[in-house]
Parts: structure tokens; C-alpha cells; sequence
């Protein structure tokens, strides 16, 4: 196992978690969630950066995101920062320019189709070769 791998793994607590980081969070979602409609647990912040927060999020997806991008090569949102304040989870993240898979699933082609399927699974098998810590197997990272 790579060093790189052992530091994603050893903590899914906060990221990034400073006293400005945090406030500005908090004070930009109090602004844009009046006037922006939420997707889901989502908040578009700007056109690049979106924050996912409530109660049932949890942090180990902010690290599962670091620990996909540092140890593969597949597209992961860059988690900017991560933390909880008052029993609500807050992961802060660039956001990964891109259309939903199902989006016109009906309207593409069959060799479009086999195209996105074959990528999905090399995306699946990719992950599926990540070799876990000594001792570890599958986990929840908290």
C-alpha cells in the first residue's frame, strides 16, 4: 500500500476545518439558500463550487472522495473542506462539469450506450483493485 493510500485512510474527520473556512460556509449558505433552490443536499455556490450538507451526510464521503482521486484515475470532486457544526455535515467541493449518465439514455446510440457501460466498469474494476491497509478489509471509513 502507497503512503499516499495509508494518509487517505488514517482520517475521515474534518478537512480543512479553519475558523474562516468554516464561517464562510456557513454565512454563504445562509445568503444562497433563500435564493438558490437546493438539489437535493446540494447548494450550487458558484457555477465551480457546491457544498452538500445536512444532517445525514458524513465526512468519511469527503475522504472516500480524496482517497478515489488520490489512488485512481477517476473523476472525484476535489474536496475543498469538510467539517460538522451543530449535528449537520458540510463537505465543500469543486464541482465536476458533466452530464447524469441516465440524461437522454433512451435517445443515444447502442454504441454510445456500450461506450459509457464499458468505462463504468473499468471505473468499478478500478476500484476493485484497491488493495485495503494490513489487516483492514471493507469499511466504513469513520
Amino acid at each position: 500500500m502507497s503512503r499516499a493510500q495509508k494518509c487517505a485512510i488514517q482520517s475521515s474527520g474534518p478537512i480543512n476545518d479553519s475558523t474562516f473556512n468554516r464561517h464562510l460556509t456557513l454565512s454563504v449558505i445562509a445568503v444562497l439558500r433563500r435564493i438558490r433552490p437546493l438539489k437535493g443536499t446540494v447548494l450550487m455556490l458558484t457555477d465551480r463550487l457546491c457544498v452538500k450538507y445536512g444532517q445525514h451526510i458524513d465526512l468519511s464521503e469527503a475522504a472516500t472522495m480524496r482517497f478515489i482521486s488520490k489512488n485512481t484515475s477517476i473523476p472525484a470532486p476535489k474536496v475543498l473542506c469538510a467539517f460538522t457544526h451543530e449535528g449537520c455535515s458540510y463537505i465543500v467541493m469543486e464541482r465536476i462539469k458533466g452530464d447524469m449518465i441516465g440524461m437522454g439514455w433512451v435517445n443515444r446510440s447502442e454504441e454510445s450506450k456500450t461506450k459509457l457501460l464499458t468505462q463504468l466498469k473499468n471505473m468499478v474494476q478500478e476500484i476493485r483493485e484497491l488493495r485495503p491497509p494490513e489487516g483492514i478489509g471493507v469499511f466504513s471509513m469513520n
